[in-house]
């Protein structure tokens, strides 16, 4: 900036002047807790059994979003999308939540153009998900919850 003087003025705070542009966490831990919370007592039992539930879903989904991206089929992928938004946000997947949300917004712009490399982002926001969530969970002493879930194999059909 220039000031009436002739002398330029720069502040010292140039952070302050930009809009800064924040990810959503991975995991919402108020989301999860509230899922815990609601579970009750019964929590370490039936934690586990949603969350084998929404791995089984999200390999069997994953397995037709990659053949719907290699088709580039506009209508089936906003409903996986959508589908994948819901789960994820159901159990606090923020980070997954929003990124289907954000594709589903592309979809109906016409603005997407991640065909090719979609299914192996979405297969990595998932681990990373999972591996926290289930490392949130020992912290919160519910560590029974980690077994047998681990991420999908990445298939390429």
């Amino acid at each position: 900036m220039t000031s009436a003087m002739g002398s330029s003025y720069s502040s010292p705070f140039p952070f302050c002047m930009k809009t800064i542009h924040q990810d959503p966490p991975l995991i919402s831990e108020p989301r999860l807790d509230e899922l815990i919370s609601s579970l009750g007592e019964s929590a370490t039992d039936i934690l586990p059994q949603i969350l084998a539930a929404f791995c089984h879903d999200f390999e069997a989904r994953h397995a037709k979003l990659q053949r719907v991206c290699r088709k580039h089929a506009h209508a089936e992928l906003s409903e996986i999308v959508h589908d994948f938004k819901g789960l994820a946000q159901s159990i606090g997947w923020a980070g997954l939540g929003s990124l289907c949300r954000d594709i589903r917004l592309q979809l109906q712009d016409h603005r997407f153009d991640e065909w090719d490399t979609l299914p192996a982002r979405l297969q990595k926001l998932y681990a990373e998900s999972l591996a926290e969530t289930q490392r949130l969970l020992v912290h919160r002493h519910l560590g029974q919850t980690s077994i047998v879930l681990s991420p999908p194999a990445t298939s390429h059909e």
